[in-house]
């Protein structure tokens, strides 16, 4: 677990944020995905269907997500380091912003003398992702 975990997060911050994702990508994983990875929370692909699944209110999917994250003990260690990959290649945003197969994307040495040596894969994406 690490130190951005244990932050507490303001549940209306957090759907906003979701929000945001969704307007960017259309896709309710992806956006999960990133509001995850952005928020250093576990993501997994059976836990985002069966949030989907069951959701039967107005309540929204982050908040049903991040309620199940934190309460069920199997989750209680984790955090988004080991999290399932997500496997989007070919698929496109409303903006037509490419998302990044991470089982396919190179790290350069050009990314590295850009943002520095040490960092996962994913690091590297959502670094490249932001500027």
């Amino acid at each position: 677990m690490s130190f951005v975990s244990l932050i507490k997060k303001c549940k209306d911050c957090i759907v906003e944020l979701y929000e945001d994702f969704i307007t960017k990508n259309t896709d309710i994983k992806i956006a999960m995905y990133h509001t995850c990875r952005y928020l250093d929370i576990y993501f997994e692909h059976n836990l985002v269907e069966s949030v989907i699944q069951n959701i039967k209110n107005k309540t929204p999917i982050i908040r049903m997500y991040v309620q199940k994250v934190n309460s069920l003990p199997q989750y209680k260690l984790y955090d988004f380091s080991n999290s399932d990959n997500l496997e989007i290649s070919n698929k496109t945003s409303s903006n037509n912003e490419k998302f990044v197969d991470l089982l396919t994307y190179e790290v350069t040495p050009q990314i590295i003398r850009t943002w520095g040596g040490g960092y996962k894969k994913e690091e590297y994406v959502f670094l490249e992702e932001l500027y």
